[in-house]
């Protein structure tokens, strides 16, 4: 009988009080066509004599297991996604508000140590047979090694996980339930919405038209293995945290602002930027990228090409300045916990 494979798929998370050891999922996502690509690696060792002319079957043994994909997903302004981005960053969202809405900070580059010994297990349906006795695939030991954010013109905000894990299993699914928050897109429902790109002096940046911008969090994360263990202990943060991204901007002209990249790119001076989406309410649901010392690394001279608009490409990377750090997110949504 041919299946139905693909359409329905669905994506859970809960949260490991201990790493590696699985936890049913209370947070679920809607999955598109090659949202996720999440695999268990089973090695395989040959022993090396050479008593036999042909290797005999009895000398392949198992040898060590990892989970490795990525996952993408359309973003809300709630309903839990934010764990992947704490389990990333190592550092817990703090949250403000005693009522909706609620304001959740959260200090990318800061300590890194609260969320030793947690990781999280990851619950993929596949084929969304519902009702029937078909296992879901179970990730465990989870952990976020990069992001990335993308806005495009007319387009719902994408995020897209890089991820390491350490077992794999078949579990009876669980029932998804998911989030009713307002979608991140571009355009906003606000009234007056908050201008998304704005760069410059700290406190006194300047609106630019932006069609397209991307924000990527890097935390490499290296294996630990024990001899006698198939699979990986918890990992370690392997490398500093990278910031970067890069955006389309309209060219403004070299008589005003609109000169400010390639001024900036070459004098090496650095500049706040802060990128923002916010909802039909603006004061109720938003996400705001706030980093305070970013360097131009790349700014393309804009081309008469065609006789369109010219647009300007630049890439970015954000710095701490000893203090700071170099990326403060702000989501504010409906939710009293990032992951609850």
């Amino acid at each position: 009988m041919a299946r139905r494979v693909g359409i329905g798929g669905w994506v859970g998370i809960g949260e490991e009080s201990t790493y590696g050891t699985a936890v049913a999922s209370s947070k679920y996502f809607e999955l598109a066509p090659g949202d996720e690509t999440l695999q268990l690696d089973q090695e395989q060792l040959t022993a090396a004599h050479t008593v036999e002319r042909a290797v005999d079957v009895a000398d392949v043994v198992k040898g060590k297991r990892a989970v490795s994909g990525g996952l993408n997903m359309d973003l809300r302004f709630g309903g839990g996604w934010g764990v992947l981005l704490e389990h990333l960053a190592g550092n817990r969202f703090s949250t403000s508000g005693t009522s909706s809405p609620y304001t959740h900070s959260l200090a990318v580059g800061d300590s890194n140590a609260a969320l030793n010994g947690k990781g999280l297990t990851l619950e993929i349906d596949r084929d969304g047979i519902l009702g029937s006795s078909d296992k879901t695939w179970q990730y465990a030991g989870i952990r976020p090694t990069a992001v990335e954010f993308t806005v495009e013109d007319n387009a719902i905000m994408r995020a897209s996980w890089t991820l390491m894990g350490k077992d794999a299993a078949y579990i009876t699914a669980t029932t998804p339930s998911y989030a009713s928050d307002n979608w991140v897109k571009s355009p906003s429902d606000a009234a007056s919405p908050t201008a998304s790109f704005r760069f410059g002096t700290d406190s006194s940046e300047t609106n630019y038209t932006c069609r397209r911008w991307s924000v990527k969090i890097e935390q490499p994360h290296a294996e630990i293995r024990s001899v006698q263990s198939a699979t990986m202990e918890e990992p370690a943060i392997g490398d500093r945290i990278k910031v970067t991204g890069s955006a389309e901007v309209l060219f403004q002209g070299t008589s005003t602002a609109g000169d400010a990249f390639t001024t900036a790119y070459r004098a090496k001076t650095a500049k706040s930027l802060l990128l923002m989406l916010e909802g039909p309410t603006a004061s109720d649901e938003s996400i705001l990228f706030d980093m305070g010392d970013v360097l131009i690394t790349a700014a393309s001279d804009p081309h008469a090409s065609d006789t369109g608009a010219l647009y300007q490409t630049i890439e970015f990377e954000a710095y701490s300045d000893g203090a700071a750090n170099p990326l403060d997110i702000t989501l504010v949504n409906g939710d009293s916990a990032i992951f609850s």
